[in-house]
């Protein structure tokens, strides 16, 4: 299946212990499906530029392509594991929030039958819940039992 880069986001990864790590997210469209896909490419210390995990895909569709669409910058934040690998995302709506439950939930079923979707034991995985607590003011979709840190979007190119 083909990818093609939609929008390029570039993002601040803010990690537990405080440090932060500059980072990019690439919404890609799998050709010729209706999915999507967020890709993290994580610049580690020392590195020469950025690289993707593959651990941290995870499908999103034509939904949340048209709430991110047209914003050059905004707040979208990332729940994680401690070695980086994404788990979670915080909208400021809980209707958007909603939209990408059952993508996550797919994404962990997978994870529990492989880790190649997610770093990480299977027995570490519970199902997402919408939690009321946020921050920013907006719900968070997140998974329990899981150390939390979080990825600041900063710009948004958007590839043509």
């Amino acid at each position: 299946m083909a990818g093609r880069v939609h929008t390029l986001y570039e993002a601040v990864a803010v990690l537990a212990d405080g440090r932060r790590k500059p980072c990019y997210l690439a919404l890609v469209k799998h050709e010729p499906t209706p999915e999507y896909a967020l890709l993290s490419l994580v610049k580690e210390d020392g590195d020469s530029g950025p690289y993707l995990r593959t651990a941290e895909v995870l499908p999103v569709y034509e939904d949340l392509r048209h709430t991110l669409r047209g914003e050059t910058t905004m707040e979208l934040s990332f729940g994680a594991r401690s070695d980086g690998s994404l788990f979670a995302f915080q909208f400021q709506s809980a209707d958007c929030a909603l939209n990408v439950k059952a993508h996550l939930t797919k994404a962990i079923r997978l994870a529990q039958q492989d880790n190649f979707v997610f770093n990480g034991p299977s027995h570490a995985w519970t199902k997402p819940y919408i939690s009321k607590e946020s921050k920013s003011g907006g719900q968070y979709l997140s998974l329990t039992g899981l150390s939390v840190h979080f990825m600041f979007l900063t710009h948004a190119h958007v590839c043509t």
